[in-house]
């Protein structure tokens, strides 16, 4: 029994001696996941929380390991822990908002453990790569273990409840995946860290076995991908100065592959960089070289965004890639015509540096973007004619084929607005009546309580018809919206919508089984209301319209056997129905159904979006 507990322990870390190396990162690791396994059950945002541990748990490390290079007393060790720890905790939990994005501070933290023990120390490339090769290969050992052994502990209580036949909880798996991922991953990837900073790698061919396999990828994987990327690259640079235009949605995410995959080959081509033979030889010269078209590229397709859409934090994130990206450049360029050595550690300490300070501040991705689209509406409000001394001061008019694309940029930074919960941001542009009415919302009735966008419906409900720019060829699809619009034609009708109805609850979108919309400046409301698959119209003081929805099945099957059994969901577009009034129109915009496998002539409706167009009398 003592070979079997010995084997077992040689295999395990030892926590004894990872708690005694990094006590404080493992408390953390201790509440990270008993906060992850109780947590769900309290009331606060869990990603928030999460994040922050996950925060703290990656500065206490990186602490450590700067304590640790100079040979700091274990208490002055912990000390620096806890102050470190304190520090990035009062960023998230301050009652001032510091305009944090919470997902990306902890990848700055990793990025800097790796990187803070050396700092101050002079050139240590050789000691620097040997280092981050052990902590970087000790963390991807560690996350593959613990998804491993959490696999094979589901297969346990599987087997145990086939077995048995006893029923397993049916959380049980997520909890031991839980424990495996934020508990006995962190213990296996601190017991596996370099104890010592000092040892260099060998320059040339390696004989350690995880430095031969990175060898390996890096002479027939790693460096003639990026030598073809590039390429690529180049030709596309090549088309678009022949062609004037760049493709859309494309370059971002390939620029991005490309630099931080030539940035990361280089770091990994270190020690073979003179042996690997002649395409890592010239790769490890000119890589930098390589990257000033793609680079060049990916700044103008930068700007194009940022006129077109505005400042997004993603797109705040990708600015400081690019930035990052165009330091390395330029300091491997001055370092290779001045004959220096290229200090592997400004890669890492750069980039680390950069994603903490765009996190966290009002310099950083949140503040700006929300000053940025804040700014940028204002801009759109007043070439429109609304914002009077920076209030809001009239509703939008419907409007104009060239104010379309202007009001279709205010609806874009609204939504902006809208996803981010930054709506607090627009108060300013409420005049006071306004701001009044909002604060008594605020306090009565339960219908505002808790609302986090708050201020955007009081900001969209003194814009008026902000959102009849939908009623726009290419918006006219959408159904995105709180309630339908009316857009009046002269001397013909108006067209009232967009509608969706839902054929199997009988309701419209929103759980409404009837609409009261009006038009501004006339006095009789139009009720649409929906029962049994038949649409009524009625206008106050006119005689009711009927259309009979259920006669779309016919025109659903026919779509379908038109086109020959296509699966699924079909759009019909300006589709009318056969049965339309004299006094009004029913267009249909969209139709979803199924067919029945067994029955192909049985068709079942799902949903229909249409709009309803009134004659005038």
């Amino acid at each position: 029994m003592g070979a079997f507990w010995s084997s077992v322990r040689s295999v395990l870390p030892n926590v004894v001696e990872v708690v005694k190396r990094f006590p404080v990162p493992v408390i953390i690791a201790l509440i990270l996941t008993s906060w992850l396994l109780y947590g769900v059950y309290w009331k606060v945002d869990v990603d928030f929380i999460t994040f922050a541990l996950l925060t703290l748990f990656f500065a206490s490390v990186g602490a450590c390991l700067f304590a640790q290079y100079r040979n700091f007393e274990p208490i002055n060790q912990i000390l620096l822990s806890l102050g470190v720890s304190a520090f990035f905790a009062s960023i998230y939990f301050l009652p001032d908002d510091t305009h944090l994005t919470t997902f990306m501070m902890p990848i700055a933290l990793v990025l800097m453990a790796s990187t803070i023990a050396f700092v101050g120390q002079g050139e240590k490339n050789r000691s620097y790569w040997l280092f981050n090769h052990g902590f970087w290969f000790a963390l991807i050992i560690a996350i593959l273990g613990s998804l491993l052994i959490a696999g094979l502990i589901s297969m346990l209580m599987a087997a145990y409840a086939l077995l048995f036949d006893v029923m397993v909880k049916s959380n049980a798996h997520q909890y031991s995946l839980i424990v495996c991922l934020f508990l006995i991953g962190p213990l296996i990837w601190l017991s596996l860290l370099p104890q010592s900073f000092t040892p260099k790698v060998v320059e040339g061919e390696p004989e350690e076995f995880t430095a031969k396999i990175t060898s390996l990828f890096v002479k027939y994987v790693f460096v003639p991908f990026f030598f073809l990327f590039a390429l690529l690259f180049h030709a596309l640079a090549v088309k678009v100065l022949l062609e004037g235009t760049l493709p859309t949605g494309q370059i971002g995410w390939y620029g991005i592959a490309l630099v931080t995959s030539g940035i990361i080959t280089y770091l990994l081509a270190y020690p073979t960089r003179n042996t690997g033979g002649p395409l890592v030889v010239f790769f490890s010269q000119y890589w930098m070289w390589c990257l000033l078209v793609p680079l060049g590229l990916m700044v103008i397709a930068y700007c194009l965004r940022l006129d077109q859409y505005g400042m997004t934090p993603l797109r705040f994130f990708l600015g400081g890639f690019l930035l990052w990206a165009i330091v390395l450049v330029v300091y491997g360029t001055v370092m290779k015509w001045t004959g220096r050595v290229f200090d592997l550690r400004i890669i890492v300490l750069l980039g680390a540096l950069i994603i903490g300070l765009a996190s966290v501040g009002p310099w950083g991705a949140e503040a700006l973007s929300n000053k940025w689209q804040k700014q940028r509406l204002t801009a759109d409000l007043t070439k429109l004619g609304i914002l009077k001394e920076g209030k809001i001061a009239r509703d939008l008019q419907t409007p104009n084929e060239d104010e379309i694309k202007l009001v279709n940029r205010i609806n874009g930074t609204l939504n902006y607005f809208k996803t981010r919960y930054r709506a607090e941001t627009l108060r300013s542009l409420l005049p006071a009546k306004a701001l009044n009415e909002l604060d008594e919302k605020r306090r009565d009735g339960k219908r505002y309580q808790g609302r986090k966008n708050r201020v955007l419906l009081a900001v969209k409900n003194q814009l008026g018809q902000v959102n009849s720019a939908q009623i726009s060829a290419k918006k006219v699809h959408s159904y995105q919206i709180d309630k339908p619009l009316a857009l009046h034609v002269p001397e013909k009708g108006t067209l009232w919508g967009p509608f969706l109805y839902h054929f199997r609850t009988n309701k419209y979108q929103g759980a409404k089984t009837a609409y009261k919309v009006s038009l501004k400046g006339r006095k009789q409301p139009i009720n649409i209301t929906a029962k049994n698959g038949q649409l009524v119209i009625t206008q106050q003081g006119a005689h009711q319209i009927l259309f009979e929805l259920s006669h779309l099945r016919q025109s659903a099957l026919e779509h379908h056997q038109l086109k020959k059994g296509q699966k699924m969901s079909v759009k019909m577009i300006n589709t009318p129905l056969a049965n339309q009034s004299p006094s009004a129109h029913l267009m249909i915009t969209s139709l979803s159904y199924r067919i029945s496998p067994k029955n192909k002539a049985k068709i079942d409706l799902n949903s229909a979006g249409f709009w309803v167009f009134i004659k005038d009398n």
